[in-house]
């Protein structure tokens, strides 16, 4: 019955007859919205590339924060294993963390978090700004999963400068004469790509689909 509920859904999905307009996201440029559409203009500017002081002090400030005890992160090294609260972690639910099996068992049905962490490497595909928003209100970015990420007191300055060493290049152009080509579809980077996060967003589809039908409230309405 799920599995149905959810090919019909794609179905569903698929029989549009309508063309839809492809949306750049972060930008508001509209791609392809057939010959009448106009091109607009980006909503925001792009982000020029961190000054080298402000990256210096945000790499600092990243261990002040000890944040490579969760992630790995381009340029920290990597703490020891009995810092590594991912590490252990991860090495316990596989079994090969230096422990008896009694103790490994008992573990193993406790864990709850930290066993998977984005990693944070290559986040130059960030937008700095969101990233320096995130930092001190952390919140569930990945469908269905709960939030692990601590809530730090972060002065805003330090969420700034930690984004900058993150993401310290400048944000790329995309060549206008883009935006009108009917075979171009600009996207967002798919960072959802996990076997584990796209079974729950499907499992999620599926779900909102049985309330819709069932005429319960749905569990993740969009306006």
């Amino acid at each position: 019955m799920r599995r149905g509920l959810f090919i019909g859904a794609l179905l569903l999905g698929a029989c549009d007859p309508k063309p839809q307009p492809a949306v750049a996201a972060e930008s508001g440029v509209v791609a392809d919205a057939g010959p009448e559409a106009s091109v607009a203009s980006p909503t925001r500017a792009l982000e020029a590339a961190a000054d080298a002081a402000t990256v210096a002090h945000g790499k600092a400030l990243v261990s002040h924060y000890q944040c490579n005890r969760c992630h790995d992160i381009d340029g920290v090294t990597p703490p020891q294993l009995e810092y590594d609260c991912a590490g252990c972690h991860q090495e316990i639910l596989a079994g090969t963390f230096d422990a008896s099996a009694e103790e490994l068992t008992r573990w193993q049905g406790r864990l709850t978090s930290f066993d998977e962490v984005p990693s944070l490497t290559h986040t130059d595909r960030f937008v700095r700004t969101w990233v320096a928003s995130f930092l001190p209100d952390a919140h569930d970015v990945r469908p269905n999963l709960p939030t692990s990420m601590p809530r730090f007191s972060m002065p805003a300055e330090d969420a700034e400068a930690i984004a900058a060493f993150l993401v310290p290049s400048a944000e790329p152009e995309v060549p206008e004469a883009l935006f009108g080509l009917d075979n171009v579809v600009l996207s967002p980077h798919q960072g959802s790509a996990t076997w584990k996060t796209r079974t729950q967003m499907g499992e999620l589809v599926i779900r909102n689909i049985e309330a819709h039908f069932s005429g319960d409230p749905l569990l993740t309405p969009v306006a």
